[in-house]
């Protein structure tokens, strides 16, 4: 009995309760499978026995999901919302607050899990939409991942001090704070305002590419896929191309795919127009597009080509709200560039044509 003990320590150094000869402790070989599924007992218990790190504490992270919403809720009313503080910021005192937790797997994963408690409540709490969530998931995903790597990489795989580790942690933390300013004041923000061109040619002579750019317009040919997210104009109104001829057009976005709208409408006036240059100036907004950035001109050029081809050139200027400029100025200008191009395609050419060549 001495030696059967003995040998159980030995197979179960970590002091573990041993079991029968023979006997699978892993839930996925116990008969009482279904109970062992739903324990989170369990399942470390099987990680444990098989290398892996344990689960992280369900509720402890979604704690610190609720305390991430509260700083953010914070932003939104001191009217940071817009700054790097919500998008990078927020991320890095997920990471932080994880550290602070029991050590039990790798920050990385339990990180990850915080954050994504914190964007699934943002909808009822924040009143965020999906497509607010979708743009915002990369960067704040990524900030996690590259800051709770560092941790998990270069300290909590090398030390055993506890408190030096915590202390590390946050001078890691604080170190990449330092990019969560940006936005936050006027010098510590880049260049808002932008400028997209598209051109192509289409067919009709200059005169009949006038006449459907003075038409009220309609968006029915296919988008990009990124494009479609954002929902197009419910309704559209006015016509013609002389100064103080107004385009208004009508969105419902809703916010929670199939509810909680939000209505609003842009409105262009056009301000200046000769015989091959029409611009407009959007005097009002808004819509849901109104909270990542302000539209102000479109200004269209027509170059004939020969007499039954004209060369179109699509103008959009518009000032970024948004920050970091590195992750949402490419972002929005890749976005906006496709919406010259559709207007394009659904305005300036023919309705029954194919999608025109780009220049």
């Amino acid at each position: 009995m001495v030696q059967m003990t003995e040998k159980n320590k030995q197979n179960h150094p970590s002091g573990e309760k041993p079991t029968a000869l023979g006997e699978d402790i892993s839930p996925l070989s116990s008969p009482q499978t279904s109970d062992n599924f739903s324990s989170a007992r369990s399942w470390n218990s099987y990680f444990s026995n098989h290398g892996l790190p344990k689960l992280p504490s369900r509720g402890a992270l979604m704690i610190i999901g609720f305390l991430a919403v509260a700083i953010a809720s914070v932003l939104f009313r001191q009217k940071l919302s817009d700054t790097a503080l919500l998008y990078i910021g927020i991320p890095l005192v997920i990471v932080y607050l994880v550290t602070l937790l029991p050590r039990s797997g790798s920050i990385t994963g339990k990180s990850m899990i915080a954050l994504t408690y914190l964007l699934l409540l943002s909808f009822p709490l924040l009143q965020e939409g999906f497509i607010c969530v979708i743009m915002a998931a990369p960067l704040m995903y990524g900030v996690v991942g590259a800051v709770a790597i560092a941790i998990d990489y270069f300290i909590y795989s090398t030390r055993k001090d506890r408190g030096s580790d915590r202390l590390k942690s946050a001078l890691v933390v604080s170190l990449f704070g330092v990019f969560a300013l940006e936005g936050t004041h006027d010098l510590l923000s880049f260049e808002r305002e932008n400028l997209v061109t598209r051109s192509a040619v289409v067919e009709g002579n200059l005169h009949q590419v006038r006449q459907r750019l003075a038409q009220v317009p309609s968006f029915d040919k296919p988008r990009p896929v990124l494009v479609r997210l954002f929902p197009l104009p419910l309704a559209i109104e006015g016509s013609g191309l002389a100064i103080g001829d107004q385009r208004r057009m009508s969105f419902v976005y809703n916010k929670w795919v199939f509810f909680n709208a939000h209505r609003g409408e842009v409105v262009a006036q056009i301000e200046d127009a000769t015989e091959t240059r029409i611009r407009s100036r959007v005097i009002s907004d808004t819509s849901y597009l109104s909270n990542y950035l302000t539209w102000k001109t479109t200004e269209v050029n027509l170059k004939p080509i020969d007499s039954g081809h004209t060369e179109v050139t699509w103008n959009l200027t518009y000032s970024r709200k948004l920050d970091p400029a590195w992750y949402f100025a490419p972002l929005q200008e890749y976005v906006v560039g496709k919406v010259a191009d559709i207007f394009i395609e659904n305005v300036a050419m023919p309705r029954s044509a194919p999608v025109p060549a780009k220049l």
